[in-house]
């Protein structure tokens, strides 16, 4: 999750820390220039109450949680034009310009999901999906799409991925996997509360779980092993269409994809080059 994302998560902030936390977030571009004493004596609270902050936030002390700052201050001038992921176009907007609010929707969308983005933990799922004999992907509607799309992509990989749901046999799939496979839900949401009778079996049984979500605070992130968080600024139903999330989940997935492929990259790119052959010129090939 973004700094700027946990600075605004302020459930078990003190009254100074939601103070601070409002001070930050209307100065983010002035945040460069602000030392820990400026920053105490504008915000009527101590050295201590900045460093106690930036702790609860996970940042070793204020010199590293002020670099988050100063990068998260960066990219969201680099997002020149602001863009409604809900209402990125209205009635009066060319084709020209919709184009142009789309592209710029997807950069605005891809750089806030970088942002958040735990590398560590974007290796521990490649891992774990690379080592686990069948993979499960949970999700419904758009979601289940975009699982469908990276399913595409592990059969390059030689990797068996079921989409949980489909024909509605969500049940029985479940209940066939070992703790030597891993399931992958895709909820933007989080808020699916079949999953969590899901999620708590899965975990009954040590099976492996990955999240993707854009809800920082749903409660399937207490089941899951793994969570990576997309961005957050798009609204459930009122919306033109899942544009950002599905933006969103979609760099992730082939991220993902591109970690594990370059796992064993020379090995991987043989391997393709041997069935694009057997495809485009061997008995499989449309020629013969």
């Amino acid at each position: 999750m973004s700094v700027i994302q946990l600075l605004k998560q302020t459930d078990n902030f003190t009254n100074n820390e939601k103070r601070l936390a409002d001070y930050i977030l209307k100065n983010l571009d002035t945040i460069s220039n602000l030392t820990i004493t400026d920053l105490s004596e504008a915000t009527y609270t101590s050295h201590s109450a900045v460093i106690r902050l930036a702790k609860k936030l996970n940042f070793a002390g204020y010199k590293d949680f002020k670099n988050a700052l100063i990068k998260a201050s960066l990219a969201k001038i680099e997002q020149k034009v602001p863009i409604d992921n809900n209402f990125p176009f209205n009635d009066s907007s060319s084709d020209k310009e919709i184009t142009e609010l789309l592209a710029n929707l997807t950069k605005n969308t891809i750089t806030e999901t970088v942002l958040q983005l735990d590398t560590k933990i974007l290796s521990k799922i490649c891992d774990c999906l690379l080592k686990s004999d069948k993979i499960l992907i949970y999700g419904q509607g758009d979601s289940q799409i975009t699982g469908r799309s990276f399913q595409n992509k592990l059969v390059k990989l030689d990797k068996i991925a079921i989409l949980a749901e489909e024909y509605r046999e969500e049940a029985w799939n479940t209940t066939n996997l070992t703790p030597n496979d891993c399931a992958l839900f895709i909820s933007y949401g989080g808020q699916m509360k079949h999953y969590h009778k899901i999620m708590g079996y899965l975990r009954s049984q040590n099976i492996p779980i990955i999240l993707l979500t854009g809800n920082p605070n749903s409660n399937l992130l207490n089941f899951s092993t793994y969570t990576l968080i997309t961005d957050n600024q798009e609204t459930e139903f009122a919306k033109i269409a899942p544009f950002s999330s599905q933006i969103g989940f979609e760099f992730l997935l082939n991220s993902i994809y591109a970690c594990m492929f370059k796992r064993h990259f020379k090995q991987n790119i043989k391997i393709l080059q041997k069935r694009q052959k057997i495809i485009q010129e061997g008995i499989l090939s449309d020629n013969i």
